[in-house]
């Protein structure tokens, strides 16, 4: 999987800005993103990232069974997928979206 990860940073490119990530579940609250550098064998430059990123179940348990606090759902939704860059997104020139 790490493999499959560094090839998707690598491929997005400044676009995606270089990274993927891993989603781990743990039950521990204090657990942090870290991030494994993928360098060029040759020139030793670093050339993406693959971001492990922890998905707290407790809080993920206390987010689901709740029918209200989507917004909170969502902020944490977001946060897992796009890590703490706000959920921005960046959409190559060539690609049209409608």
């Amino acid at each position: 999987m790490l493999y499959q990860l560094a090839v998707y940073a690598l491929v997005g490119g400044p676009v995606a800005g270089a990274r993927s990530a891993i989603l781990y579940p743990t039950t521990s609250p204090g657990a942090e993103e870290a991030e494994i550098e993928v360098r060029d064998p040759v020139g030793g430059g670093g050339r993406g990232r693959v971001v492990l990123r922890p998905v707290d179940l407790y809080k993920l348990n206390d987010l689901i069974p709740d029918g209200g606090g989507g917004r909170e759902r969502g902020a944490y939704a977001r946060r897992l997928a796009f890590g703490d860059r706000g959920g921005e997104i960046r959409v190559p020139s060539s690609v049209r979206v409608s």
